[in-house]
């Protein structure tokens, strides 16, 4: 009866944990509609690129195709207008999210099989209120780090199982898992080899892992033979490389002239000061500069200097190592449970091996290249796993405190979570596209069409209002530039809005009060106090951006 009440228990448990669930995400996504970033928008308009049967578009080194073949099903499906694209993206993350959920609990049970002196009841309170922690915000993010964490769930839930059991179908699963997580993001390419290598080194079927091996491959070849043959090299993915050297030696992302190799088809700067540059082709795309990466840095090369890449490989750790401290009264937590354990604990800790190896492969590899705390939820949760799970507590008054403990924390980091989100509601969020909606209005007012080619000043990265409208930036003046623009002689001015009209230009939208964040920038230039336009400048949108149409 004991056993069958603590089932009862746990079961209500993890249903009260799926209704907070399904509640948080719908409040972070309709807060976070209209939310959108650089990087979002280079995967809908791959997205786009598949939907009109363009392949030479759609075929890109550099962003992963997984969420571009996931928002190309949602958009055919739904046909949204261009004012209602961003929030019909944001319902798809919604569901990649509740598929999150169901794969986490997968994982979650699977380590949970093994013997553990923490009860389970206990474990799944602190489990899902991290996750939920970790994940909520991931939502607002227009990007394919929930497939990302989604896929790592089912593969790490594919281990465990395969550890204990070993059956067959669970090999065929991780095959097919993951070749969908090289889909999902470049960086599980080289962690599917760690898994395996985990397997082997576990001493399972050898017969199982070759036969994972061999779907793996099978499944994923097609996209390495196709990226190699565009790149003319072997290649299973750009980003890496380029990630690489942007972080260890601060080359720019965007308009890379040279250093660091030769650019073989670099942006054109066709003027000097203000720096003015112009990228009329051959990638058709809103903002070509960072629709593909790869096209516009080939030649972009490496130089291993020991003392500069062990700096910043230190540097990145530290900031990974931080991260595990947040939030503070996990961490808290973990350092009571800490203490109430027993020595052995770090033999239980070390049972769960196939955990922390490749979640610390994981940490050598963005450590070594670019540390963000939007790509460690999946993998700290399995380091957390292994710490939760391999804990052995031991004594009565120790296992007292951690019911007490356990509910705790959730509540902390539920109501976090939850006062986050009101907090969004309350406040608005700094990349919210509305700004850039008033601005497509304001063009479709002045009867500018799709698929007329447009000069921007001081954007950036930025430009959604272009992929809306369906234009496409040819050339640009960056926002560290605009100010010199706007206090150059009028001459000068003139003779750089005709540079503008000869590289192909039809209009010029400038950035004025700022609208969206700027992404290029921590504190945006102050754009308002500098600009000071002449009669021929019309004012776009109420936020005070500026339109010139050449003549």
């Amino acid at each position: 009866m004991v056993g069958y009440n603590a089932a009862v228990s746990e079961s209500r448990l993890k249903v009260l944990f799926r209704i907070l669930a399904i509640v948080l995400g719908a409040a972070q996504t309709i807060v976070a509609r209209n939310s959108i970033g650089p990087d979002g928008r280079s995967y809908l308009e791959i997205a786009r690129a598949y939907l009109r049967h363009d392949w030479t578009m759609a075929v890109n080194a550099y962003w992963s195709p997984l969420y571009s073949w996931l928002s190309a099903l949602i958009l055919a499906l739904t046909h949204p207008s261009w004012r209602w694209e961003y929030p019909t993206i944001h319902v798809m993350n919604y569901l990649i999210y509740l598929a999150a959920v169901a794969v986490f609990e997968f994982f979650w049970r699977g380590v949970q099989r093994a013997d553990s002196g923490v009860p389970n009841l206990i474990s799944w309170a602190f489990g899902y209120s991290l996750f939920l922690w970790l994940t909520v915000g991931e939502l607002s993010l227009v990007n394919p780090d929930l497939c990302v964490a989604l896929m790592v769930y089912l593969i790490a839930g594919l281990v465990v199982r395969i550890r204990s059991s070993a059956e067959i179908k669970h090999f065929v699963w991780l095959g097919i898992a993951l070749a969908f997580g090289y889909f999902a993001k470049a960086v599980l390419f080289p962690m599917a080899f760690v898994f395996l290598l985990v397997l082997l080194t576990a001493r399972v079927s050898p017969k199982g892992i070759a036969c994972a091996a061999v779907i793996f491959f099978l499944i994923a070849a097609p996209q390495i033979l196709l990226l190699s043959h565009t790149k003319r090299h072997f290649t299973f993915s750009e980003s890496g490389p380029l990630t690489l050297v942007w972080s260890v030696w601060n080359v720019p992302i965007r308009d890379w002239q040279g250093g660091n190799g030769t650019p073989v088809h670099p942006t054109r700067q066709i003027y000097r000061h203000p720096a003015v540059f112009e990228f009329n082709g051959p990638l058709d795309a809103s903002y070509p500069p960072w629709y593909d990466p790869s096209y516009w840095n080939e030649g972009l090369r490496f130089h291993f200097v020991p003392g500069v890449v062990l700096k910043h490989t230190l540097r990145n750790a530290l900031q990974i190592l931080f991260y595990f401290l947040q939030p503070r009264v996990w961490a808290l937590a973990m350092l009571i449970l800490a203490v109430l354990s027993t020595r052995s604990s770090f033999g239980g800790i070390a049972a769960h091996w196939s955990l922390l190896v490749p979640a610390v492969a994981a940490f050598a590899m963005y450590s070594l290249t670019f540390a963000e705390f939007r790509f460690m939820p999946p993998w700290e949760m399995m380091v957390w796993a292994a710490f939760l799970f391999g804990l052995r507590i031991q004594g009565e008054p120790s296992r007292r405190i951690l019911p007490w403990l356990a509910a705790l924390t959730a509540a902390v980091m539920l109501l976090a979570s939850a006062n986050g989100i009101r907090g969004q509601f309350a406040h608005g969020r700094h990349d919210d596209a509305t700004p850039d909606y008033h601005i497509v209005e304001a063009l479709q007012k002045l009867g500018v069409h799709g698929g007329e080619k447009v000069a921007a000043v001081g954007f950036d990265n930025d430009a959604h209002w272009a992929y809306l409208s369906r234009l496409a930036i040819i050339a640009e003046i960056n926002a560290d530039q605009t100010c010199e623009f706007w206090s150059a002689p009028p001459a000068t001015q003139k003779e750089i809005l005709e540079k503008f009209k000869q590289a192909g230009a039809s209009l010029v939208v400038a950035r004025v009060q700022g609208g969206m964040r700027s992404t290029s920038y921590p504190p945006p230039p102050d754009l308002a106090r500098c600009t000071h336009p002449d009669p021929s400048w019309e004012k776009l949108s109420s936020d005070g951006d500026l339109v010139y149409f050449p003549r």
